[in-house]
C-alpha cells in the first residue's frame, strides 16, 4: 500500500499520545488530539498494520469499545511483578511461582503454595522465578497460555495479600482490514 507523505507526522503524533495515555478509545483519542474520527481511524489502521499498537476490544456500558495501547514490550507469556508491591522473604517469592487456574477468566500466581486456591483450581503448575533488581519475571506455563488463549487476550494484574490475580478483560486486535467491515 502506498503511503501518503503527510501520514508520517500524523502517525508519529498519534503514537506519542498513545504512549503517554494508553487505553483511550478512538473517540477519546480524537478528543485529545482535536482530530476527526476519520483522521484518527486512518492513522490507527496504519499504526496497527505496522504493528506499533494493539487494540483491546472490550464492552463498556453494554457497547463494544476498542481501547488503543502501544505494542507490548513483554511477550504475552511473561508477567512482571514489581518487588515493591510484594512482601519478599524466605521462602515466599524466592525461586518459584505457583500458578492456579481459578476460573475461565482469571488465574492466580503466588510465591508459595496457597491451599485455598489449590482447592478450587482446575489445574496448577509450579515454575521457576526470574529475580531481577526491582521486579520478578515469570513465564506463564504453556497449559495456561493455551487454556486462556493469552496470545489474543489482554490481562489485568491485581496484587493483594502477596498474591497476584490475573484477569482476562478483552480481546487484542493486531490487524484490521481497511475499510472496517
Amino acid at each position: 500500500m502506498k503511503r501518503n507523505s503527510r501520514s508520517g507526522p500524523v502517525d508519529h503524533m498519534l503514537l506519542t499520545t498513545i504512549r503517554k495515555e494508553p487505553g483511550l478509545s478512538l473517540y477519546e483519542l480524537g478528543q485529545v488530539m482535536r482530530w476527526s474520527n476519520g483522521k484518527v481511524d486512518g492513522s490507527l489502521r496504519r499504526l496497527l498494520n505496522e504493528r506499533k499498537i494493539v487494540i483491546n476490544a472490550i464492552e463498556r456500558n453494554g457497547r463494544p469499545v476498542h481501547l488503543v495501547y502501544p505494542k507490548r514490550r513483554l511477550p504475552y507469556n511473561m508477567v512482571e511483578i514489581p518487588k515493591s508491591l510484594l512482601k519478599l522473604g524466605n521462602p515466599t517469592w524466592k525461586d518459584a511461582a505457583f500458578f492456579y487456574a481459578l476460573d475461565n477468566l482469571s488465574f492466580g500466581i503466588t510465591g508459595r503454595r496457597f491451599v485455598d486456591w489449590e482447592r478450587v483450581s482446575s489445574f496448577t503448575e509450579k515454575v521457576k522465578l526470574l529475580n531481577e533488581k526491582d521486579r520478578l519475571v515469570v513465564t506463564i506455563p504453556e497449559k495456561f497460555v493455551n487454556f486462556y488463549r493469552l496470545s489474543e487476550k489482554r490481562l489485568t494484574k491485581s496484587i493483594a495479600d502477596n498474591n497476584v490475580l490475573l484477569t482476562i478483560n478483552g480481546t487484542i486486535i493486531e490487524n484490521m482490514a481497511y475499510p472496517a467491515k
